[in-house]
């Protein structure tokens, strides 16, 4: 084994660590768009997290200090459940088969060939 000097060594060195930052730079390059993409979507969802995580102790606190009175259901409204409806559903009959007779064949009819102006047969 050859002994370089340790300059010539050091400056070897720097240009293997900086082809391989490079390689590593084209690859990240290539998948960066997705990266972002992903990144994206993440901030989106835990933004919508956060915000409906603020919904729900602001529902809490507004039940706090304004109590719900229990619902009273309005006179004109009705509502299915109150309804006491009875329908009658008719017996099912039993179905006779119909009586077959037998097809009644005619003849056919000819047809005469209708005449369409300016075509000739």
């Amino acid at each position: 084994m050859s002994r370089f000097p340790f300059v010539i060594r050091v400056a070897v060195g720097a240009v293997a660590v900086a082809a391989e930052k490079g390689q590593d730079l084209v690859t990240g390059a290539v998948g960066a768009p997705l990266v972002v993409g992903s990144k994206g979507a993440q901030t989106f969802l835990k933004i919508q997290q956060d915000l409906a995580e603020l919904a729900v102790r602001g529902d809490e606190a507004i039940e706090a200090l304004f109590p719900n009175k229990p619902e009273e259901h309005p006179a004109w409204a009705t509502f299915d459940e109150e309804e006491d409806v009875e329908v009658e559903i008719p017996a099912p009959q039993t179905a006779t088969p119909p009586t077959t007779t037998p097809p009644t064949t005619t003849p056919p009819t000819a047809v005469e060939p209708v005449s369409v102006a300016g075509v000739e047969r």
